[in-house]
């Protein structure tokens, strides 16, 4: 039996948990976390999205129309070849640029193969945090968050890399199917840089896989190789904050039991 046709285990699930409970269970000793239903009733879930799943692209012109200046966004279009792409094809099919916010919402209605990726909304849309809800309750507060970046578009492919930062990432629309595999030993690098790109080889297995619907989240340790990859061929909408575990949490010697 092949590596890769072994059983792959799934990844330990919470719901209706505090955020006490996940940063000293999970955070503090780096487990990998799915959250089921958790983040279902946020108001971004209603806003963000239309009847047909579709962007609600009404509602961010008003928002971006009222903001001074508009924004620009980091959009990829095409697929992120790890090998092709980190050795610099020049038979790759893949771009990445920025454009205004308003020309992006624009091109996603025309163009199935454009990704919103690796974009700061809440802070370049501020008015947007409001939309988060319950999500800031499973975070440490704004000292230890790092960033946090929105991913949306159709059939979207994000190959396996690390982060060098503890990430909690939440599906507000759509589903993604997440492979996670050990963690790397090497020192971590900036997000997503090309450092951080490495494809499995055949020996390496899989640690867990799992696919994340509207409402769901995953909590990521740091290091740990995942590959993220949507699942329809709707719009997902996605958002993740990068953040550090606070000290106090560290150097506790006592663990929260489930409620």
């Amino acid at each position: 039996m092949s590596a890769r046709s072994r059983l792959i285990p799934t990844i330990e699930t919470i719901k209706h948990q505090t955020s006490e409970y996940f940063l000293s269970n999970h955070v503090k000793f780096g487990i990998p976390t799915v959250f089921r239903s958790s983040f279902i009733n946020i108001p971004a879930s209603s806003k963000w999205v239309c009847s047909d799943s579709s962007l609600n692209v009404d509602y961010f012109k008003e928002l971006v129309i009222t903001s001074y200046p508009e924004p620009y966004v980091s959009i990829e279009k095409g697929n992120f070849d790890v090998n092709n792409n980190l050795n610099q094809d020049d038979d790759s099919n893949f771009a990445r640029f920025e454009v205004p916010f308003l020309t992006y919402l624009q091109l996603q209605s025309i163009y199935k193969d454009i990704y919103l990726a690796q974009t700061p909304l809440l802070e370049l849309i501020p008015s947007l945090q409001s939309d988060i809800g319950s999500v800031q309750n499973f975070l440490p507060s704004n000292d230890y968050i790092y960033g946090n970046s929105a991913w949306i578009g159709r059939k979207s492919f994000t190959p396996r890399h690390y982060d060098a930062n503890d990430n909690l990432y939440i599906m507000i629309t759509g589903s993604k199917k997440f492979t996670l595999w050990e963690p790397s030993k090497k020192p971590g690098e900036l997000m997503l840089c090309n450092a951080n790109f490495r494809a499995a080889e055949d020996k390496e297995s899989p640690w867990g896989e799992v696919v994340l619907n509207a409402g769901d989240g995953i909590y990521i340790p740091q290091r740990w190789w995942h590959e993220v990859k949507g699942c329809t061929d709707n719009t997902t909408i996605s958002l993740n904050w990068w953040f550090h575990l606070p000290q106090v949490y560290k150097n506790s010697t006592t663990n929260l039991k489930s409620n």
